[in-house]
């Protein structure tokens, strides 16, 4: 195998492969850590399989600028993704390098070099084996491709870790009539992220994609690395006569990045049935006035708390002499602040107040721009403490996308504490 092209463009293009080899991916995994391309007289075809995702990427003068590939002997060779990455990086991006198989190595040396520096590759010797892509599809959706990866990464903070409660592992996409919503948690808070458009999808029907969020990282990727307006998203269950395994599948352009190991019977909780609810007390608040304050909660989170593996809550009241919200930790060190309000919509009782972990707080008032305008909306606590009440709702200013003809509306809620 002989062919030439352009340094960086290949680099950029090999990125989202490298990632999904050496990022993210599944330690016992044969096929873990290794690239395998072939190459034909018109394009390159890349491999990577992590284990948990893989990724299949056509490299061709027409689907990456200024590649200027060239093919001289077709082939195909596998190599440490990490080994490949360092070599491309040792020459300088402008240059047109050549690739060449020798005697158990990939030769990587400047095409215009008389003096034949050569820069040399350990070939593997098994080649990476790609999952096979299914051929038929439970759910299939066009959607906005700037959308898609801005929306994932939104949410991306508040996903869940606990294995015990795997479908909160996930961020959640959801599209409908012109909607898409994306939504993360880990069961006692949930963000969620709403953008409308005209166009931003094709469905009129309600569907549903949970993500697992150790593949999140590479679709973002993906998304940045291609540059169709659209996307494909695609969830396909296991079949034994396609010898294809359970899938979602992401084709962004000439990358097709398929995630496996992914269960088809999960079920995510309706947010709606949270957000749909009246409240007792709605407070409008701006953003700005946040800031001291929650430095002050944060003060006081010490580490004898971490060590004790006790929950730092803050009581927050509605002072309406004050005019504000008046919070006061719960934990050695009490910081007493106030944030001033803009407006009390609607309010039960004379000093309406709830209990809550502070780091709710803190991602409150981080979480959603740390300017404009944030509503409150919560219930009054319980006089019996055995008594629970609805979560917090954190309803942020909506905001307009004049560029992609958009609106965005971004939420938390969170639960109290007794």
């Amino acid at each position: 195998m002989k062919i030439s092209l352009r340094a960086k463009p290949f680099l950029d293009a090999l990125s989202p492969s490298i990632d999904v080899a050496t990022k993210d991916f599944d330690r016992d995994w044969i096929d873990a850590e290794k690239l395998t391309i072939e190459s034909t007289t018109k394009f390159l075809r890349v491999f990577a399989h992590g284990g948990r995702s893989s990724i299949i990427s056509i490299l061709s003068n027409d689907t990456i600028s200024e590649l200027e590939y060239e093919c001289e002997e077709e082939g195909k060779f596998t190599v440490n993704a990490n080994d490949l990455f360092q070599s491309l990086s040792s020459f300088p991006k402008s240059e047109k390098i050549s690739l060449t198989i020798g005697e158990g190595e990939v030769e990587i040396s400047y095409v215009s070099d008389v003096d034949k520096e050569v820069q040399p590759v350990v070939l593997e010797s098994e080649e990476v084996i790609a999952p096979t892509i299914a051929k038929e599809f439970t759910k299939k959706i066009h959607i906005n491709r700037e959308i898609l990866k801005n929306g994932l990464d939104k949410v991306a903070f508040a996903a869940g870790f606990a294995e015990t409660r795997p479908r909160y592992i996930s961020e959640v996409v959801e599209a409908e009539d012109d909607r898409i919503r994306f939504i993360s948690g880990t069961g006692a808070r949930f963000a969620i992220y709403d953008v409308k458009g005209k166009g931003i999808t094709n469905t009129n029907t309600k569907e549903q994609f949970i993500l697992p969020k150790q593949n999140i990282k590479h679709i973002i990727t993906v998304l940045k690395n291609a540059t169709d307006e659209n996307v494909e998203l695609a969830e396909a269950e296991a079949n034994i006569d396609n010898d294809s395994p359970a899938q979602i599948l992401l084709k962004a352009g000439h990358m097709a990045l398929i995630m496996v190991g992914i269960n088809t019977e999960l079920d995510y909780p309706d947010v709606d049935k949270v957000l749909s609810n009246d409240y007792d007390n709605e407070v409008e608040t701006d953003l700005d006035n946040w800031q001291y304050a929650i430095q002050g909660i944060k003060a006081t989170n010490s580490p004898q708390v971490d060590e004790e593996n006790d929950v730092h809550n803050t009581d927050i009241t509605l002072d309406k002499n004050k005019q504000a919200l008046y919070m006061e930790t719960r934990s050695r060190a009490r910081a007493k602040r106030y944030i001033k309000y803009n407006d009390v919509a609607k309010s039960k009782g004379e000093k309406p107040s709830f209990r809550c972990n502070s780091a709710y707080l803190i991602e409150v008032a981080l979480r959603g721009g740390q300017k404009g305008e944030m509503t409150l909306f919560f219930n009054n606590r319980p006089e019996d403490s055995s008594q629970s009440t609805l979560p917090v709702i954190a309803r942020y200013g909506q905001k307009t996308n004049e560029a992609q003809g958009t609106t965005e509306d971004f939420m938390i809620f969170f639960a109290t504490s007794k």
